[in-house]
């Protein structure tokens, strides 16, 4: 998963300075809610860190390029756009905020 992504590929204008979750839901999904707002408690803790929630309804094109399979998936990219880390369902708190410790290691 090193493939680098361009804000511009999610309809963006950039990214954090430091990381940036990505949240891929959709209309109907009943756990995407919760998990936006985890995102967010974690994000709002962190200098740089941002979230971008991408619909995938109406862009199945992005649910193909990404090959998601659970609705939410999320994305943990680092400052370049390139992922680091993936979580197909809802991420748990302490799993997140590993993740972005690893990016400032």
């Amino acid at each position: 998963m090193t493939e680098r992504i361009a804000p511009g590929d999610l309809d963006a204008d950039a990214w954090g300075t430091r990381a940036t979750l990505v949240q891929f839901s959709t209309e109907v999904c009943s756990r995407c809610p919760g998990t936006r707002r985890l995102l967010h408690r974690v994000a709002d803790t962190r200098d740089g860190v941002t979230v971008l929630d991408v619909d995938v309804t109406h862009r199945p094109d992005l649910a193909r390029r990404f090959t998601l399979r659970a609705s939410p998936t999320v994305l943990v990219l680092d400052a370049d756009g390139t992922p680091r880390s993936r979580f197909d369902g809802p991420p748990q708190p302490a799993d997140v905020e590993r993740e972005l410790s690893l990016l400032d290691a």
